[in-house]
């Protein structure tokens, strides 16, 4: 009944997986706000003014994505 780590808010980390492979999961969804945000500002710029929301939830989500990377990172290597 665990869910996946990366669609949990906070701080709930699926303790079946080891920090570095939550860690890197972790990037590669930052990675992907990436290509999702560049798609999103070519809507903007094609006149989609919903592109805008998306962005913002998007913005939100990466955030989110840091901090539980930046929390693994500094309780895996201390």
């Amino acid at each position: 009944m665990s869910a996946p780590a990366r669609h949990l808010k906070g701080f709930d980390f699926d303790p079946d997986l080891p920090l570095c492979q939550q860690a890197s999961s972790l990037a590669a969804e930052i990675e992907a706000c990436h290509v999702f945000r560049a798609a999103g500002h070519r809507d903007l710029a094609a006149g989609d003014i919903r592109a805008l929301a998306r962005l913002t939830a998007l913005d939100t989500h990466e955030e989110q994505l840091r901090e539980q990377l930046a929390w693994i990172e500094h309780h895996h290597h201390h």
